[in-house]
């Protein structure tokens, strides 16, 4: 067995540092298909390789301690998520081996009140890459000075983007409020933004492009279906408002931040 890796027949295999020392060797990746927020992890794969313990067995006992120090709000595979989110991360073993680690509604509402408080991180673009495609960088401020625009309206409508908190994006007998498919685009795309820029502080050209693409793409669908003066952001429930309004100011921050990261203008007016 590797230096500093666990042996499989060790009972405390899966403490804390035990997992923290497998997520070092094979880190959690981001979901990139389907709807759901959240990693996969395949270190089961790799770890059954050098036992003779059966794979789904490996992820099964693996997938009840990793939810136990979750629970506790135990963070042994570093993901850029607050303590609060954690014991909402639902741990799912395949038949595979991969487990699954998805962010259920509470978790994706503590994961957005932390990012409406948090510093935006500006990730370091490598220095092959010589300029911003035109079109995309356009498009990119473009969205951002309709942002801009949408917060500046809402303002004068004395409808401020207040920090909401997490039960603004959570409602237990309704869900998570931003529940629209393109809302749930939009995470996505905030997500892949938050997460990468918070494990990797250089990124190459196409890691840029493909998070400000979808960022682009997911915001425009998103004003498209879901208009500032809809029937649930100009009601009289101010819990859906702040959502939406917090939704946006997120999403205008992020949208500075790719700018930011190419030294281009962030226009505050179409």
């Amino acid at each position: 067995m590797r230096q500093g890796i666990p042996d499989i027949g060790n009972s405390d295999l899966w403490s804390r540092d035990a997992i923290a020392r497998l997520s070092a060797v094979t880190p959690p990746r981001r979901l990139s298909r389907g709807r759901t927020i959240g990693y996969g992890w395949a270190v089961v794969l790799w770890l059954a390789q050098q036992s003779a313990t059966a794979v789904d067995l490996l992820a099964q006992q693996l997938s009840l301690d990793l939810t136990q120090h979750l629970s506790e709000e135990h963070n042994p595979l570093g993901l850029a998520l607050p303590d609060a989110a954690l014991p909402h991360i639902l741990v799912t073993p395949t038949p595979s081996g991969l487990i699954r680690l998805e962010l259920t509604h509470p978790a994706i509402a503590h994961w957005l009140t932390l990012l409406d408080k948090t510093e935006l991180p500006i990730p370091l673009i490598q220095p092959e890459i010589s300029e911003c495609p035109p079109d995309l960088g356009f498009a990119l401020q473009h969205s951002h000075a309709r942002c801009c625009s949408l917060l500046r309206l809402a303002q004068a409508k004395n409808q401020r983007a207040e920090a909401p908190i997490a039960t603004v994006w959570f409602d237990p007998a309704r869900g998570l409020r931003p529940e629209h498919p393109s809302e749930g685009r939009l995470l996505q795309a905030l997500f892949a933004y938050w997460d990468e820029a918070a494990h990797q502080s250089s990124w190459c050209l196409r890691q840029w492009q493909l998070i400000a693409h979808d960022l682009v793409a997911a915001f425009q669908a998103f004003h498209r279906d879901r208009p500032l003066w809809g029937e649930r952001v100009a009601g009289g429930d101010r819990a859906p408002r702040a959502a939406y309004l917090g939704l946006l100011k997120i999403t205008q921050k992020t949208l500075h931040g790719l700018l930011l990261s190419r030294n281009l203008p962030s226009p505050a007016e179409l």
